[in-house]
């Protein structure tokens, strides 16, 4: 049916859906003049999309789609706050000053839960906790370009949930120097002691470095890590763990789930799209069925076609707007909705008090280039 699919906050179709909020009900996203409707759009007060060039000075539009970028990812952590009720908590836990702590999202009772955890770690750049893609939220839908879905599930199938805010890091940070440094910390206050096999990892591009990194650093990882789902990610070389089972869902044209390759705990599937930064989009029901331990149809790679429904229908001429690292001067069309619909169950992993309180519920080819470079503020990401 079509509509809003009401889990989610995502199109049930591939239609456009277009509320006409009332203006009263328009809540304007800081003085951007632009404000999300209902389908999670982003729309000025006329219900026109977001254009990034509407002035022939390139900084003018640079400076003014950063600017919007800043108000967008103050409304994500609202979002998070509000909605999902995480809270922000500084890291390291304990640090007095905001001026000195970078900070994460968490839920409630976090550390004393017994919960299962889901872990989500974006990628480089401009991009900040809760969010995959900035361009995909403010050029085509927050849903898909956020980790706002993520969260959703998470909540629906009793996980905590952590968002790390790996690109809240640099000198001036205590524990949070650099992405690396934010993520062993976060490591070091709130997953070192979690109990076994009870922590589901979703790392995006250059999250899969972050997450390489803290294999090598963490003799505890394998045995606190149940499961790790890439989403084109660009670490290279050895993952690191032999035991801890992890696909990298990467960009390709072959139906999503197809498996690419890898072998013993690593594997490689199709996302599903070629586009690199909606690939933690196209590759969530996926990820979700196989943390829930799902039988999920996988696509043998016999003669698939090269062609999906699901493909965005420009895709850009260059080579970095193709691998998403910069932002196109003007506004690309807006990709088709996927049906968004978690049917899983919940497993009874972890501790017997999560296994109760589920019972009585009702119920790329990775992109290596990517790492050698720092995403500009213009990225698609």
């Amino acid at each position: 049916s079509s509509g809003i699919n009401a889990e989610y906050g995502v199109n049930n179709d591939n239609s456009q859906v277009d509320p006409q909020p009332s203006m009263s009900a328009k809540k304007m996203i800081g003085d951007t003049g632009f404000h999300f409707a209902e389908s999670g759009e982003f729309l000025d007060e006329s219900n026109n999309k977001f254009s990034f060039a509407i002035s022939d000075n390139h900084r003018e539009n640079q400076a003014r789609y950063e600017k919007i970028g800043d108000a967008v990812t103050d409304h994500i952590y609202k979002l998070m706050e509000e909605n999902h009720k995480l809270e922000r908590i500084r890291v390291p836990i304990g640090v007095k000053s905001s001026k000195l702590a970078s900070f994460v999202f968490a839920s409630f009772d976090f550390l004393q839960s017994k919960k299962k955890k889901l872990v989500l770690i974006n990628g480089s750049g401009a991009v900040k906790a809760g969010q995959w893609a900035r361009s995909i939220i403010i050029n085509d839908n927050l849903y898909p370009g956020s980790m706002l879905p993520y969260l959703t599930w998470a909540e629906n199938n009793n996980f905590d949930a952590l968002v790390l805010n790996t690109n809240e890091s640099g000198s001036r940070f205590q524990g949070s120097a650099d992405p690396f440094e934010h993520a062993q910390t976060v490591w070091d206050n709130f997953l070192s002691s979690i109990p076994e096999k009870c922590v589901y990892i979703v790392a995006h591009s250059f999250g899969g470095v972050v997450v390489q990194k803290l294999i090598q650093n963490n003799s505890n990882f394998e045995d606190i890590v149940s499961k790790i789902a890439f989403t084109d990610s660009v670490h290279m070389g050895r993952l690191g763990s032999e035991t801890t089972p992890s696909i990298n869902w990467v960009t390709s044209s072959k139906p999503v789930n197809t498996r690419l390759g890898g072998g013993g705990a690593s594997s490689k599937r199709s996302a599903g799209c070629r586009d690199h930064p909606w690939t933690s989009h196209f590759a969530m029901d996926s990820i979700f069925s196989w943390f829930m331990e799902d039988n999920i149809d996988l696509v043998e790679d016999n003669n698939v076609s090269e062609s999906i429904s699901m493909e965005k229908a420009d895709i850009a001429e260059t080579s970095e707007e193709q691998m998403g690292l910069t932002e196109p001067s003007t506004q690309t069309e807006p990709m088709s909705q996927t049906k968004l619909e978690a049917t899983a169950e919940p497993s009874s992993q972890c501790e017997l008090e999560t296994q109760t309180e589920l019972m009585s519920q009702s119920e790329p080819e990775t992109q290596t280039e990517l790492m050698s470079q720092s995403e500009p503020g213009t990225q698609t990401e």
